[in-house]
């Protein structure tokens, strides 16, 4: 199943790259951006064996391509490698959750001053690798099979363009699926505040 979900976001992304190229007569740019995550879950209520927090940190890298759709908006799809998850304190202390994922973002973005621009779009993830870290006992295991190997998030935020090459994004990621190991018991969802700096080393115009 999760192999399922990763080809159809590969195509998703190969058919959004190949139908830019060969329809847009405007500009279409790609680029590669790197950053961090900072991460946690998101709970409907306060539970005391399972208390997320802000600081878990994960790296995020991959590709993009923008396109632009008129003089203020422009649409962009990204291909990145996201670690996302929560520290916790957990029934026998603190804990980690390391979740890898392939992310691609579907992101409207409008121009609202020279060098600034708000988006909002959708996200989906596929999990390709879990760990679960019990600090007091020293302990990791790899939890993958236990978690759902899709999530769907909404997403939105801010973007600096850095001279004509360089951008600067900070987005919310808001996940809608449950990815706690204790389904039974609790509910936490994945949320997290993403920045990342970006460079644009492919720009051309179609007559």
């Amino acid at each position: 199943m999760m192999r399922k979900y990763a080809a159809t976001l590969v195509v998703l992304f190969l058919c959004a790259i190949t139908t830019f190229a060969q329809t847009t007569k405007k500009k279409v740019t790609l680029g590669v951006k790197s950053g961090i995550n900072l991460s946690t879950f998101r709970t409907p209520v306060h539970y005391s064996n399972y208390d997320p927090n802000w600081e878990k940190l994960g790296f995020v890298f991959g590709g993009s391509l923008e396109a632009t759709l008129n003089k203020s908006f422009d649409f962009e799809v990204d291909a990145l490698y996201s670690a996302m998850g929560s520290k916790l304190l957990g029934a026998m202390g603190d804990e980690t959750h390391r979740f890898n994922y392939f992310s691609v973002p579907l992101l409207f973005k409008y121009k609202f001053a020279k060098n600034w621009r708000v988006m909002a779009g959708l996200q989906g993830d596929i999990l390709f690798n879990a760990k679960r870290i019990e600090e007091q006992q020293d302990r990791t295991s790899v939890v993958t099979d236990r978690i759902g190997h899709f999530d769907f998030a909404y997403t939105g935020g801010i973007e600096a363009l850095l001279g004509t090459m360089f951008t600067a994004q900070l987005r919310y990621i808001h996940g809608q699926h449950d990815v706690s190991l204790w389904k039974d018991e609790t509910t936490g969802k994945n949320q997290a505040v993403q920045f990342t700096l970006g460079y644009k080393f492919n720009c051309k115009s179609k007559k």
